[in-house]
């Protein structure tokens, strides 16, 4: 066996790199167009001999292809309404946005407790003399 061809540890490498670069927005494109399609095709060619429901569009049955129509608009009508109640409803209770502050903190400080970047230039936005300069300060010193 001979040593490790670099031209194809670079194409595997490069590979890799465009398969996780674009595998979460062609997922949720996939997944959204495969689920509306697939619900669509069950009202175009569903058949009363397997379902014991309703024949498609293709068996004469047009019905259930907009019953199936109204699925895909109501869906996700629904998922935003609820969701947006929810959300609502947690608001009311306490608050879902950090606060300037933390957000220029930076949220790793201010939920971990801790830095994400080694070299201390992270996410620190704030001015001089902050909370987390003199945490810095007493932590190094």
């Amino acid at each position: 066996m001979e040593g490790v061809n670099p031209a194809d540890t670079a194409w595997m490498l490069a590979a890799t790199a465009l398969v996780i670069l674009m595998t979460p927005a062609l997922g949720l494109f996939y997944a959204g167009l495969v689920r509306i399609t697939g619900i669509l095709f069950v009202g175009l060619f569903a058949q009363l001999a397997w379902n014991d429901v309703a024949n498609g569009l293709i068996y004469g049955d047009a019905s259930q292809l907009a019953s199936q129509a109204l699925a895909v608009l109501v869906a996700p009508a629904y998922a935003f309404a609820a969701t947006f109640l929810i959300l609502r409803g947690l608001g009311a209770l306490t608050r879902l946005r950090a606060s300037e502050r933390e957000e220029a903190l930076g949220m790793d400080i201010v939920q971990h407790g801790e830095e994400a970047y080694l070299t201390g230039g992270g996410a620190i936005l704030i001015g001089v003399g902050s909370e987390h300069e003199q945490a810095t300060a007493t932590r190094s010193g």
